[in-house]
């Protein structure tokens, strides 16, 4: 493999966490997007990333405390 093709794929593979909480858009979207129906690796980041992300949204009260 290249060092560009490496390179390349190493910045793919880190805009998991990124997808996972819906920070990247466009372009760089579609090619992660791409990326991930053929990498079982990302895929189970991102499920990994999901799965963390829900906890702590279940973690945090809905309403703010009164003395707030």
């Amino acid at each position: 493999m290249s060092n560009s093709k490496a390179s390349e794929d190493r910045e793919v593979h880190e805009l998991v966490a990124s997808y996972a909480l819906g920070a990247i858009e466009g372009a760089e979207k579609t090619a992660f997007e791409e990326h991930l129906r053929n990498c079982a690796r990302c895929e189970s980041e991102l499920r990994d990333f999901r799965e963390v992300s829900a906890q702590i949204g279940a973690s945090v009260p809905a309403d703010p405390p009164t003395e707030l």
